[in-house]
């Protein structure tokens, strides 16, 4: 951590409680931050999570597009 300083066990626990909630209020989101279903192809019109990558790399290809395909494909959705 910056400065020498190390998270304690509380600030830990708080953190993977909030991954948990995240997780059961989003659970088809690789990443937790949409109600998209990412895991199954699913993406809202409008969606900026970056759980839409991986469907980006899959129509593209890995490293074959930018962000500006990205903003095409969130005006559509999937």
């Amino acid at each position: 951590m910056e400065g020498g300083k190390t998270m304690s066990d509380i600030d830990v626990d708080s953190v993977m409680a909030g991954l948990a909630r995240a997780a059961a209020r989003y659970p088809g989101c690789r990443i937790a931050n949409c109600d998209c279903n990412s895991k199954n192809g699913k993406w809202s019109k409008g969606c900026w999570c970056m759980c839409h990558f991986r469907a980006m790399d899959e129509k593209y290809g890995k490293d074959k597009w930018d962000l500006n395909a990205f903003v095409r494909e969130l005006k559509v959705g999937r």
